[in-house]
């Protein structure tokens, strides 16, 4: 079990989702440029206060928010040690959880109709997700909607989305500089500043590279029914459409 204490920046990262994720991963040894392969089957948490999780995390965590509606929350004063009842009652608490468990497979397993399925986690969710939901508790990954709308990833992709839908228009096949183009276009000054902030440049231009290299990464997620594809040229760069999802 490994803990990220106190964490004043967002939780992202490819190697923490590789973690989450995967049973080997390939850290880099501290001070060397060697990334050897290594077995993890480790748990990870992190605390911090306002932090968000960003990017593919929101689909591997679990958000939990504790409010104790209190200026200083560190001067809380209990009637009991908390820490101390839970390691005095250790036991019966681990029988509990595996009771509840034990008791959801011998009720054999039913599934309620309105659990979203997530993929990659179906074991973790036939013993704690499934088990909890039975029993009348809230889901717990109800929890990622609330991380998806706090995504700064993914507002800015929805925003995207919405300005090329209103400045370029959909099944409209366009390279980056057409599309850098359009955004310095007098009709569209919100497009160009939203470009601006999202991929810089220099002065008051867009960074081209910049916009290509986001528009590769966001190539092919689907964000209500659009989605922007890349398109290969051969010698000639990339272009790009933004295209509607059937269905």
């Amino acid at each position: 079990m490994t803990s990220l204490d106190n964490l004043s920046q967002d939780i992202e990262g490819d190697l923490l989702a590789q973690m989450v994720t995967q049973n080997f991963i390939k850290p880099r040894i501290l001070g060397k440029s060697e990334m050897p392969e290594c077995e993890w089957r480790g748990m990870l948490f992190a605390t911090g206060n306002n932090i968000r999780v960003v990017g593919d995390m929101i689909r591997r965590t679990l958000v939990c928010q504790l409010d104790a509606k209190l200026e200083h929350p560190e001067q809380r004063k209990f009637p009991f040690d908390a820490i101390q009842r839970i390691l005095d009652n250790r036991g019966s608490y681990i029988a509990a959880a595996i009771t509840i468990a034990r008791a959801y497979a011998a009720a054999s397993s039913p599934k309620a109709n309105s659990t979203i399925p997530l993929n990659g986690f179906d074991s973790w969710s036939k013993v704690v997700r499934e088990p909890l939901i039975w029993l009348g508790e809230a889901d717990p990954v109800a929890s990622m909607e609330a991380a998806r709308a706090a995504d700064p990833e993914r507002v800015a992709a929805q925003e995207l989305m919405t300005l090329w839908s209103k400045c370029i228009g959909v099944g409209k096949l366009v390279s980056t500089r057409s599309i850098i183009a359009t955004a310095n276009d007098h009709r569209f000054p919100s497009f160009r500043a939203f470009l601006i902030e999202h991929v810089g440049g220099k002065g008051d231009q867009i960074d081209s590279v910049g916009l290509g290299k986001w528009l590769q990464k966001e190539s092919g997620r689907v964000y209500g029914n659009l989605r922007i594809n890349v398109v290969s040229h051969r010698g000639r760069g990339n272009e790009y459409v933004m295209n509607k999802i059937d269905g």
